[in-house]
């Protein structure tokens, strides 16, 4: 059991109703009825500034005459309660699950009035009926794609930010390429020109190579006009200069003095090995030891023990012009050593002069002309132009091929990719719940097509009667809050429908247990539908009051 209490609303003065399974609201127009249910849809829907108002605007909600409106939505078995207070278009909540349900529950919206890609999202997220991973998967796969790592990276995008938002990034990334496409060729894209674009300088001789080959040719031709170059820039001082040091006499006399330096260090060499064997003989020592009763120091020498002898005066002497003489030897073989190495230097600088006028001699009669290097100098353009055609055309290919994975990525990603697949599932399951609503209802079948138009009986929602056109959106309404779980529904405009069709909305409602107000212009009190036996309540709207009757 649900009770609603409106309080100076609009045109509803006071006016509350208790219901189970519905609640019949009549009246003449412009007596509250439709305030009654705005109030009602405002506190389930959770809008307390309805109609697109501002919240400052919000005291144009009260009655006139009135300084404060409320409604109240309680649910009487749990007590839980949703009520809102104007002009402050304040909202206060008590209980876990107060009364609510959607906007299209509350009939202020309507699939019918929903675009194309809304309509579409709506029913696949009603349904549950969403693209998986698996499903990108297939779509790339069936389109060239197997890289499961682009779609980890596709997948994580639509995870992350959702579908629209991955579809737009899609959509720049190949806005992105085909402007990098056109940095690289110069010219405007398009998918025919380019899968037939070549660069200036391109040719079939480019088909079978590789940048390396190209690049080890111009490595080899750039090192060719070097050698060239400096072939054609070795002057008569240059031959002069290695002339004068590739003199036979002087290189001779360079060896010579290399020879004899090097037979001075061999010399002094045998000299310092006989004064160090002198020295070691002059200062060789004998073993002593001390005598045992005077302390003496004494040795064996022959057989005999000795008393130890101080060195003669002349010993002592010797020894120091050895050393004198070992010194002065030390000297010679550093000085002829460093002359040695001076003098071999210098026979290195002639022998080089000979092999370089050698040479030159060979080279002279090449005849390198600039006729010969310019034409080496046009060769490398001609390699380098061939280089940047070649790189061009490498570039303008991977960005074609990335352009064109990305349009299959975009195509995935589109209404019309992954998820109108998925969405054409839960459209199965949708037009279940409408064929039985229907059904219930004894009308014509309501269906939403594959290309998301609505039909009654197949024919089109705007080819419809008004009173036809009703009946869809209370199919689609009624539907949707089943699908939905709605705790409540708000139905408004009824009375366009025939006795017959009443009757059907009445069967809807009480065959599926969904509590519902139902708004319905009557001319007089004494014709409204006693229901009661139904479990269905009715009440009078007039002049901004309900009473039940």
């Amino acid at each position: 059991m649900y009770s609603a209490e409106v309080v100076n609303f609009m045109g509803c003065e006071k006016a509350e109703v208790k219901f189970d399974k519905a609640a019949l609201i009549c009246g003449l127009n412009h007596q509250g009825k439709s305030s009654f249910l705005n109030a009602v849809a405002a506190a389930l829907t959770g809008e307390p500034v309805p109609f697109g108002l501002k919240k400052s605007d919000c005291g144009m909600l009260v009655k006139i005459g009135n300084t404060s409106g409320s409604v109240k939505v309680q649910n009487d078995q749990t007590f839980e309660t949703v009520k809102i207070a104007w002009p402050k278009a304040e909202i206060f909540t008590d209980g876990k699950n107060p009364p609510a349900c959607s906007k299209i529950s509350a009939g202020i919206e309507s699939l019918i009035e929903m675009k194309e890609k809304e309509r579409s999202e709506f029913i696949r997220e009603m349904t549950r009926c969403n693209p998986k991973k698996e499903d990108l998967a297939e779509f790339l796969k069936e389109r060239g794609i197997e890289n499961e790592k682009v779609v980890d990276k596709v997948w994580t995008y639509v995870e992350q930010d959702g579908f629209e938002a991955s579809h737009k990034r899609a959509c720049d990334s190949g806005r992105a390429f085909k402007q990098q496409w056109s940095n690289v060729t110069g010219e405007a894209y398009g998918s025919q020109k380019a899968e037939t674009w070549q660069p200036a300088g391109w040719n079939s001789d480019l088909i079978d190579v590789s940048i390396e080959s190209i690049d080890a040719n111009l490595t080899a031709a750039r090192a060719e006009l070097e050698d060239m170059i400096v072939r054609q820039a070795v002057d008569d001082s240059k031959a002069d200069e290695y002339r004068e040091l590739a003199n036979e006499t002087s290189l001779k006399v360079a060896r010579d003095n290399a020879k004899i330096c090097k037979d001075n260090v061999e010399t002094y060499k045998k000299e310092l090995y006989d004064i160090d064997a002198k020295l070691s003989e002059l200062n060789r020592k004998v073993e002593e030891q001390p005598c045992p009763h005077c302390g003496a120091m004494l040795t064996v020498s022959g057989g005999k023990i000795k008393a130890v002898e101080e060195k003669p005066e002349d010993q002592t002497e010797k020894i120091e012009q050895l050393q004198t003489k070992k010194q002065d030897i030390l000297q010679s073989i550093s000085d002829n050593e460093s002359k040695y190495l001076k003098y071999n230097s210098e026979v290195a600088q002639r022998v080089k002069a000979f092999e370089e006028l050698e040479k030159i001699n060979a080279s002279a009669g090449s005849n390198i002309t600039q006729v010969d290097i310019d034409k080496k100098r046009n060769q490398i353009s001609q390699i380098e132009n061939q280089r940047e055609a070649f790189k061009a055309m490498q570039e303008a290919q991977r960005l074609c091929k990335n352009i064109k994975e990305n349009q299959i990525i975009i195509d995935a990603l589109d209404m019309s990719g992954i998820r109108k697949k998925a969405m054409e599932n839960g459209l199965y399951r949708f037009n279940l719940f409408l064929l039985d609503i229907s059904k219930q209802g004894g009308w014509q079948q309501v269906q939403v097509e594959n290309d998301l138009t609505i039909t009654l009986g197949g024919r089109p929602y705007v080819l419809l009667s008004e009173s036809e056109k009703y009946r869809v959106r209370l199919t689609l309404q009624i539907s949707i809050s089943l699908m939905q779980e709605s705790q409540l529904m708000i139905i408004d405009g009824a009375e366009i429908l025939d006795k017959k069709g009443k009757n059907g909305l009445f069967n809807i409602l009480l065959s599926n247990k969904v509590p519902a107000l139902i708004g319905m212009m009557i001319s007089d009190v004494d014709k409204v539908p006693n229901m009661k036996k139904f479990g269905v309540s009715s009440y009078w709207v007039e002049q901004g009051n309900a009473k039940e009757i």
